[in-house]
């Protein structure tokens, strides 16, 4: 018992839907801050209960996963509470004055991140019939690696300066299952479209810690 972790809550007489690859059924859990540190029947859990240890009888009740959604859009969520909201822009002089007050607030060399942006929906580019690109928001950024997360999910626009920070060029082939968009000439013109594009563009850019994940990722649930 000398290495047994004493638990902040143990949940006992329960019915746990494991999820694992059996979809095993367990009775008890134990969780310390915040993370489950094990799953199993009622005497395997009791060990982890100690003086502090708070014990939650079930009853008989049923836990499932708070978070089983498949397509894990809360995730999507609490990760846009980092970013530049541009879900209600419908002009590139609006898109682009948003970006050069971000940039005036953000340190050189750090990255911008934008999330929500429809393309589709800037008035400048519907009318001439083209796509926005990297030429249209580099003066701008011209100081930060800058990633605009399109409302689909599935695409983004980057900058030259994320660009070049990505090793990507004219003769970087299209990953499978994605598509860089260029020019007639071939140059990349900052759209990356559908996922393995999309891990393509963001492959340089920080990702958050876990400490600020598991905050961001409550924001929504609670």
């Amino acid at each position: 018992m000398d290495n047994v972790v004493y638990a902040d809550c143990v949940l006992i007489n329960g019915k746990v839907a494991t999820v694992d690859a059996h979809f095993s059924f367990k009775r008890a859990i134990a969780v310390k801050q915040g993370w489950i540190i094990n799953v199993g029947e009622d005497q395997e859990i009791q060990q982890h209960i100690g003086p502090q240890t708070q014990v939650i009888d079930l009853g008989g009740k049923l836990i499932l996963p708070a978070a089983h959604d498949s397509h894990i859009h809360i995730g999507w969520l609490a990760d846009s509470w980092h970013c530049l909201n541009c879900q209600d822009v419908r002009s590139l002089a609006v898109l682009r004055e948003r970006l050069r007050d971000q940039a005036a607030r953000t340190p050189a060399g750090a990255w911008i991140r934008v999330c929500g942006l429809d393309p589709n929906a800037i008035k400048e580019c519907a009318a001439e019939q083209r796509s926005l690109t990297r030429w249209d928001i580099d003066d701008v950024t011209a100081d930060h690696p800058t990633l605009l997360a399109l409302w689909d999910g599935h695409s983004c626009i980057v900058n030259s300066r994320a660009l070049a920070l990505s090793g990507l060029d004219a003769s970087t082939p299209d990953p499978l299952g994605g598509h860089l968009g260029r020019t007639a000439s071939g140059e990349l013109d900052g759209n990356f479209i559908d996922l393995p594009a999309l891990h393509l563009a963001s492959g340089t850019m920080p990702r958050l810690t876990v400490a600020a994940s598991k905050r961001t990722f409550w924001q929504p649930s609670a």
